[in-house]
Order: C-alpha cells, then sequence, then structure tokens
C-alpha cells in the first residue's frame, strides 16, 4: 500500500466520491452540514484530505490541529475497499506524518444497551489493536450518545477537547453548543 493525503476541494471529483461515503458512513447526529465542513477547512487549522492507495481514491479524513494536538474528526473508507487494511493504513501514516502531534478522536462509547453494541466494541479493539488507548475521558451530547476520547501520545486534558471544538465550529457557534456538551473524566464503573 501507498498511502497518500491530498486536499479535498468541492470543486474536484473527489467531493462526488466524498458525499454518499460521508453520509453513508456517519450517522446523522454525528455529520456535520458538508458546507461547514469545507468553510472551515479553509482554515490553516483544519486539514480536509482524500486518501489514495497510488491513484485509487479509498476514503477520506478531516483533522482538527491545535498546538500539538490533532483531532481525527472524520475517518471514512469507502465500501468498495473496506476490509482490506486501509483503515489501519491510513491510521499508520496519520501517526507518521504527525508523528509529534497527540491524536486523538471520540467514538461512541460501548453500551449494552445500544443496538449496536457489538459495532462499538469492534471499533474500539480497531483502534486499540492500532496503538489507540483510552483517555480517560467521556463526551456527553444531550439525547443523543456518549462518546470515548481515544489518543496516541501523551495525555490529554479536557480542554484540549474544547480547543479544537473551538478550531471546528468557531468562536459563535461554539459558544452556543459547549453549553450542550459535557466532557469529564470517564467512569468505568
Amino acid at each position: 500500500m501507498n498511502i497518500k493525503f491530498s486536499e479535498l476541494k468541492r470543486k474536484s471529483n473527489d467531493f462526488e466520491k466524498f458525499k454518499p461515503l460521508y453520509h453513508s458512513a456517519f450517522p446523522a447526529y454525528e455529520q456535520i452540514p458538508v458546507w461547514i465542513l469545507f468553510r472551515r477547512a479553509k482554515s490553516e487549522n483544519i486539514l480536509f484530505y482524500s486518501v489514495y492507495d497510488n491513484e485509487t481514491w479509498i476514503g477520506f479524513v478531516y483533522l482538527i490541529i491545535d498546538g500539538d494536538l490533532l483531532f481525527l474528526q472524520y475517518l471514512a473508507v469507502d465500501g468498495s475497499v473496506r476490509s482490506k487494511g486501509y483503515g489501519g493504513a491510513i491510521l499508520s501514516k496519520l501517526k507518521a506524518d504527525f508523528s509529534e502531534y497527540r491524536i486523538f478522536f471520540a467514538i461512541e462509547m460501548p453500551d449494552e444497551k445500544a443496538e449496536n453494541n457489538a459495532q462499538r466494541i469492534k471499533r474500539k479493539e480497531f483502534y486499540e489493536k492500532h496503538g489507540f488507548r483510552e483517555a480517560g475521558y467521556a463526551v456527553e451530547n444531550p439525547n443523543v450518545v456518549t462518546f470515548e476520547i481515544l489518543l496516541h501520545g501523551n495525555a490529554i486534558v479536557s480542554d484540549d477537547f474544547r480547543k479544537v471544538m473551538g478550531k471546528l465550529w468557531g468562536k459563535f457557534i461554539w459558544t452556543i453548543m459547549k453549553k450542550f456538551m459535557k466532557i469529564h473524566e470517564k467512569s468505568n464503573a
């Protein structure tokens, strides 16, 4: 595999591949409106990449940077090439290209009551297999789900998540949203 990142733009052929993958790979409550993704990606703190294996488009990543923090907002692999090792290869490329960063992201926390609990457990095991570990924090969105934060690199604190969300949403929207989002130490009970 020869994984490469290339800036994803609205006026590229990749946009037509990105859109259906984005809408199928993430539940509606995790989807940020596409116009906001592209608008925010114009800032220097956000990297929006198509991912290729040589010349074959395999998916996309959306990254938010603040200092030595890199928050992986989205990683998706096209269904036509899924289960061929690309997810792990993308994570390896991110860890190599951004080795000086603390890389972290949020996933749905395993919950026995959740319909997709088996999928949540499998997803967490996948990331742990690729060198990520629990950061010790959970993020609650009222009436949605609880997410846990996984990490590669040195520890983070709860304010690190708030900082990258501020970069993603911008001051005005984040001021409103942070009232509804709670981040706290994860209880193992």
